[in-house]
């Protein structure tokens, strides 16, 4: 037997009852002479020395592979650790130079050749707050990796995680994502030291999977998360040869099914960030079926005050991410069947139509048109990001009685009329109240205002004389007025109902308090209908009754001043 060598072999020869067998162990012959019985024992001894042998040989051949060449074996298990520690660096290199909040995982697995899984992926901003959190990340590669080589990646599957948005109530925003990208010097730094962090040599993506990404809103205010579950997105991307380096053709399909759903076509640059949206489509269906599958706390919200409509919006335009202010964007929106109820009160949009655009870091209403309570509201403004906001508005023929959330047949209504109103506001962006001016005018008629504070205790004193306030829908109201930091000035108003007539000026302010005069009573309701020489008898009498309207509009004071005297 030669040197070194392992031999162990049992071979059978014959088949036929009562037969010679030869059987060789270790280089010996043995002849057996074999019954059935003895056959079958035999062939099972066949199968284990086979199986025995084939033990053996594989034990020796590792141990001599160990023993005669250990280097080799421990490389190739070290030179394994090696590659999935390069490529785990890369991954978290390419997010860190480009993103605040830091990437990190806690496993990682290499399945050759283009596939990479990492478990536990996190987005840590500087403060702390836990931006993102993955279940897993899978990165296709676009080739074999290679040990100092930049990697390149194909495609990405997010699955299984939670975007949290967190607010800041003292900073507003929301924390860790303000600001969400490194500045532009520090990146282009980063890049310059290594080129394999750049996107545009990193990057040949062409699809973005979201399976299974739950949308946390946390208020900040210690009231309990809202969560949005189960959101999924598929962005298809291919190069834009025509376009230049690092152009990137986008088309997206993402939502929330049933309810609401996105559809983007556009284009980014991976290197200067730059998003060009060719077209942005959103639609948003809430009614009893889709309120259902929404957070509690949002679905009770929505519920409690019936909110309700179908909402489809386009956005065209460019944005450069990391300058937003330069963004010039186009929007067209429109709402239908809109409906929200505020205690007593409820608010009907039969429909919305918006237009507005954004260019040099101004944001244009160009037209605003909404269908409620029988009339129509058209408006349209600026508003400059730095500078002032301005905005004009026509309200006609808007039925009051469609606000009532409730009106009993066997009653008349709290409230009624026909509102119309003109006017225009300029307001500073900073600070809108200090600096706010404009003017206007409003017209009610066919109204039933006896209700409403202010006119309901007007109609109180001025009821000592007694007049009777009818129950038919006959009051008006019409004024003038300025817009001041301090309220609403009212610039010479005019009151009338069938029982009573009165004129005045004074201010709402806009923390709801009240300084308001007003002439009137019996004797202005008789110059009224007297015309011209009515106007005679009302400059006389304007000095002999003076209502004085004080307090607030929650609780407001009416005094008279017979005379005009007193304050």
């Amino acid at each position: 037997m030669r040197s070194g060598a392992f031999v162990f072999g049992l071979i059978a020869t014959g088949s036929e009852a009562g037969s010679w067998s030869d059987a060789r162990l270790a280089g010996c012959v043995i002849r057996i002479r074999a019954n059935p019985v003895e056959l079958g024992v035999k062939k099972i001894l066949v199968l284990l020395g086979v199986v025995f042998s084939l033990l053996i040989v594989g034990v020796v051949a590792a141990a001599a592979i160990w023993f005669l060449a250990p280097g080799k074996v421990r490389q190739w298990v070290e030179g394994e650790t090696r590659l999935l520690d390069y490529l785990g660096s890369q991954v978290v290199g390419i997010a860190n130079t480009y993103l605040v909040p830091e990437l990190s995982y806690e496993t990682i697995r290499y399945d050759p050749p283009f596939t990479l899984a990492m478990g536990g992926v996190r987005l840590t901003a500087p403060d702390t707050t836990r931006v993102l959190d993955l279940g897993q990340m899978t990165v296709i590669l676009a080739e074999r990796p290679r040990m100092n080589e930049p990697i390149r990646i194909a495609s990405l599957e997010l699955s299984n995680g939670a975007v949290n948005l967190i607010h800041d109530p003292e900073l507003g925003g929301f924390r860790g994502l303000s600001p969400l990208v490194e500045p532009t010097d520090e990146r282009e730094r980063t890049t310059a030291e290594k080129p394999e962090f750049s996107l545009s040599n990193v990057l040949v993506l062409n699809k973005i999977v979201i399976r299974g990404i739950d949308l946390v809103y946390d208020a900040g205010d210690g009231s309990a998360p809202m969560r949005l579950d189960a959101l999924a997105a598929d962005l298809d991307i291919v190069p834009a040869t025509d376009a230049g380096e690092g152009w990137y053709e986008l088309k997206l399909a993402s939502g929330r099914r049933p309810g609401l759903e996105l559809d983007l076509d556009g284009r980014i640059n991976i290197d200067s960030f730059d998003l060009v949206l060719n077209r942005v489509d959103a639609t948003a269906l809430l009614d009893d079926r889709t309120a259902t599958t929404l957070p509690p706390q949002l679905a009770a919200l929505i519920n409690q005050h019936q909110i309700r409509g179908a909402m489809e919006a386009r956005i065209t335009g460019r944005i450069p991410l990391m300058d937003p202010d330069r963004a010039e964007v186009d929007l067209q929106a429109s709402l239908d069947r809109g409906n929200a109820v505020f205690g007593e009160y409820r608010i009907p949009i039969q429909k919305l139509d918006l237009r507005a655009d954004m260019a040099s870091g101004v944001i244009g209403l160009r037209s605003l048109r909404i269908d409620s309570l029988g009339g129509r509201l058209t408006a349209e403004g600026r508003l400059g990001l730095d500078g002032d906001a301005t905005v004009s508005w026509t309200i006609a023929d808007m039925d009051l009685r469609e606000l009532l959330a409730s009106r009993p047949a066997d009653q008349p209504p709290r409230l009624a009329g026909r509102l119309a109103s003109t006017g225009r506001a300029r307001a500073p962006t900073a600070s809108p109240l200090e600096g706010l001016s404009g003017a206007g005018e409003i017209n009610l008629t066919e109204g039933r205002l006896v209700n409403i504070p202010v006119f309901s205790d007007l109609m109180r004193v001025a009821q000592v004389t007694g007049l009777r306030a009818p129950s038919e829908n006959r009051d008006s109201f019409q004024s003038p007025f300025t817009l001041t930091p301090e309220g609403i000035r009212l610039d010479g108003f005019d009151f009338r109902t069938p029982a009573l007539a009165a004129r005045g000026t004074g201010t709402i302010g806009f923390d709801g308090t009240l300084n308001i005069s007003a002439n009137g009573g019996p004797l202005e309701a008789v110059q009224n209908r007297l015309g011209p020489l009515g106007g005679i008898i009302g400059r006389v009498t304007d000095q002999l009754v003076t209502y004085r309207i004080r307090g607030t509009t929650a609780e407001p004071r009416v005094s008279v001043q017979p005379l005009g005297i007193g304050g």
